[in-house]
């Protein structure tokens, strides 16, 4: 196993949310939101030896503490040697919020710094020359902090953001 690190130096991908804008986002009187956000998110593979093909039934989600706001999923793709990888990927979904919810999110609307939390698990196989390796969950996740989301069409200002990128086994 080793010697297998040595030949091919792994390093981990790096992911980050690029772009973030809200196509729809309106709270109904029964204290239902509804959402639809158009994010660009990009992949990175740093490694010189190995490829990375990102298969089907991966889970992307958006969340504003407990709540998912909405879901979304990545197309299947192989992602090459030191290949970067630019995705726009439309993600919607309604979420129930309390009074309480909704009165904290106008607040921080009002300051200017939402936070919200992107999460990925990403079924990928690992290439390693020749060989394609079992597949694994990638899992990453990035808190964010947006100026605006109640701003329906409206491109969102990030912040900040700060991704983590694990495997679960």
């Amino acid at each position: 196993m080793g010697a297998l690190y040595l030949v091919f130096q792994p390093k981990a991908p790096r992911y980050s949310v690029d772009r973030l804008s809200v196509s729809q986002f309106q709270v109904d009187p029964t204290l239902t939101a509804s959402a639809r956000f158009d994010v660009t998110v990009t992949a990175a593979n740093p490694n010189g030896r190995i490829g990375i093909f990102y298969e089907r039934g991966s889970s992307l989600s958006v969340w504003y503490h407990t709540h998912r706001l909405a879901q979304g999923a990545l197309p299947a793709f192989y992602q090459g040697r030191r290949n970067t990888t630019v995705l726009g990927v439309v993600m919607a979904g309604q979420a129930q919020l309390g009074s309480a919810v909704v009165a904290a999110l106008r607040d921080e609307q009002q300051t200017g710094a939402v936070p919200l939390v992107f999460r990925a698990d990403v079924p990928v196989r690992v290439e390693l020359g020749s060989l394609k390796l079992w597949t694994v969950t990638s899992r990453v996740r990035c808190d964010l902090v947006v100026d605006s989301l109640l701003n329906a069409s409206s491109q969102i200002k990030i912040k900040a953001s700060n991704c983590k990128f694990s495997l679960k086994l």
